[in-house]
């Protein structure tokens, strides 16, 4: 969330449990359109995929603990970290 414009600034962190999932991963959902994948959707940006400068959740979440979104007491705009989520391949989130 960007606390100036309460826009959704619209990224996530997603960790690979293994390098072997990220070339796929990449070739299903680089440059592809939300607004061709999810229904009632009218954003017009698109998917765009690169490597963090930091890896992994332990540094993603050290990264974040000091940054002022994090303090804020509305859970409304506070990033989410959901964990340990196995997808069927047919699903999408």
């Amino acid at each position: 969330m960007d606390l100036k414009t309460k826009f959704n600034v619209g990224f996530a962190f997603i960790n690979m449990i293994h390098p072997l999932f990220i070339l796929d991963f990449y070739l299903e959902f680089n440059a592809m359109r939300w607004n061709e994948k999810i229904a009632d959707c009218n954003s017009q940006k698109y998917c765009e995929i690169m490597y963090a400068n930091m890896q992994g959740l332990t540094e993603i979440k050290r990264e974040l603990a000091d940054k002022n979104i994090m303090k804020k007491n509305d859970a409304n705009i506070k990033p989410i970290m959901i964990e340990n989520i196995i997808l069927d391949e047919n699903e999408l989130l």
